[in-house]
């Protein structure tokens, strides 16, 4: 990361992407660099291994639920980059749902919980997570956010591709995780992350399985008025915020860096960098 950046500030580079939301300030304050942020469809979330005892218990993942503080997850994880969200795709892709009832961190509330889940005194559980800085970052912020639950996080972290071998197994009990977007539609967000179909791929990581999940995103494929898609696609997002197979943590922004020089330089929302407009002034 270092390394690229340098390369843009002393002229052997013109762009560069994913910076890290640690150089935001830096980057910011340099004369010689233009920080490009957008908002893109890719989310971050906590996957819990629904199939696994405690957590196919919806006691015990609305318990963790409230939990954790999501602002102070922006703030200290993402250095204020991203935004909070319940819905697991950004505002930008169709059939997004923006009335979903918010998380809100009530930590009486969810030690009750948990005690009426049978687990007075919390438990031992193993996180996964990629080996990237800013992942571990956010479990470690987790493992701290839980004791207070009695829940003891073991953070295990992965190289990247071991990482997907063993969560796509569903050796783990929760894991870090993210999904981004490249159609902007919601069924690219929501068939293979929720959908029952998406455990034997692996990306449906949580496991989750609900038949009237699959029956909704069989009929909004199928459904050609746009809509009555959309509402399908509401209806799905509404069943998974009471299920919580997953926690969203944060709807992303892509970071790059120009040279000063540069103009015409894009992001879509995918997250793939766009240089056919680029001008050098």
């Amino acid at each position: 990361d270092a390394t690229r950046i340098a390369m843009v500030k002393t002229g052997e580079a013109r762009a560069a992407d994913h910076v890290p939301v640690t150089d935001v300030e830096r980057i910011g304050k340099d004369s010689s660099m233009n920080l490009v942020r957008t908002t893109i469809y890719r989310s971050e979330f906590i996957s819990f291994n629904t199939e696994r005892a405690p957590f196919n218990n919806p006691k015990v993942r609305e318990a963790i639920s409230q939990a954790i503080d999501y602002d102070g997850l922006i703030k200290g994880v993402y250095n204020g980059v991203g935004t909070t969200s319940v819905s697991s795709m950004g505002p930008q892709v169709f059939g997004h749902n923006p009335n979903l009832k918010p998380y809100v961190y009530n930590m009486e509330n969810a030690k009750k919980l948990l005690a009426d889940a049978g687990y007075p005194n919390g438990f031992k559980a193993t996180l996964y997570v990629p080996d990237r800085k800013i992942r571990i970052k956010m479990a470690e912020v987790i493992q701290a956010q839980l004791k207070p639950l009695g829940i003891d996080i073991e953070i295990r972290s992965l190289e990247q591709g071991t990482y997907f071998k063993e969560t796509e197994e569903g050796k783990q009990d929760l894991c870090i995780d993210g999904w981004s977007n490249q159609t902007g539609d919601a069924d690219f967000s929501l068939t293979p992350v929720f959908g029952s179909g998406g455990i034997k791929t692996g990306q449906n990581i949580a496991r989750y399985n609900n038949p009237k999940i699959d029956q909704l995103l069989d009929q909004a494929r199928s459904e050609i008025d746009p809509e009555k898609r959309k509402q399908l696609y509401y209806q799905v997002q509404e069943i998974v915020r009471e299920d919580i197979p997953v926690i969203v943590t944060q709807v992303g922004e892509d970071l790059s860096v120009t040279a000063k020089n540069i103009t015409g330089f894009w992001v879509t929302p995918g997250g793939n960098p766009m240089f056919n407009d680029v001008k050098f002034n």
